[in-house]
């Protein structure tokens, strides 16, 4: 297993601490990712708060999450279904 680390990122103007092992340049692209779309829909809706902006952009994470989930397995079942 490898060794966790301890990474500092920003979102939304917060500073979060993370401690894992996953690949630092990764775990920073991701809150990068996460920053700039809280911005974009505040930028969109300035009446926003950062706390409502990362609700919303959580639903619509989810939400796609879910339905490439689906399309997954769709695939997954199609593709038994063929005879090689």
């Amino acid at each position: 297993m490898a060794e966790q680390k301890k990474l500092a990122v920003t979102v939304g103007g917060q500073s979060f601490y993370l401690k894992s092992d996953q690949d630092e340049a990764y775990l920073k692209n991701l809150a990068e990712t996460i920053d700039h779309k809280i911005s974009a829909m505040r930028g969109e809706n300035p009446a926003l708060t950062v706390v409502k902006a990362a609700v919303l952009i959580s639903m619509e994470l989810l939400d796609e999450y879910r339905k490439l989930e689906e399309d997954y397995e769709n695939f997954r079942s199609e593709v038994a279904k063929l005879e090689f």
